[in-house]
């Protein structure tokens, strides 16, 4: 991927528009299996700046590729039942390193536990298909 095709958007930063082109991009996808729009709007539309939980989505090309949903022990509930999920190690190797390193600058600055940043590293780092 050319890093300057790469945007990442805070769902906080998104405009109406951009929100609801996102949910419907994601209904269906994986994680997202089994979860309502109104569900997902809800839980999304819960997010504040400064605080857990933040969504956060990679577009490459102007297509959403990647997502990481850093909800937060405190924030864990049946529609996310996470502390946080990603699809970063399903990313290529340039655009997983950016993703991941946002993803991190976001939990350092919240203070984030460190399981959860140690976890963002890993898979910056070791993902599934072992690429670096």
């Amino acid at each position: 991927m050319d890093s300057k095709e790469i945007e990442i958007k805070n769902y906080l930063d998104m405009s109406a528009d951009g929100k609801r082109e996102l949910i419907a991009q994601i209904i269906g996808k994986r994680y997202f299996r089994g979860i309502s729009k109104s569900e997902l709007l809800y839980e999304f539309e819960r997010s504040e700046r400064n605080k857990l939980p933040q969504y956060m989505f990679l577009y490459y090309k102007a297509n959403l590729v990647g997502y990481c949903l850093l909800i937060g022990l405190e924030n864990v509930d049946s529609c996310f039942p996470w502390a946080m999920t990603n699809n970063i190690d399903d990313l290529e190797p340039d655009a997983r390193v950016l993703f991941a390193n946002s993803c991190i600058k976001v939990c350092r600055d919240l203070n984030v536990s460190e399981f959860i940043i140690d976890d963002l590293n890993w898979e910056k780092e070791y993902n599934w298909r072992n690429t670096k």
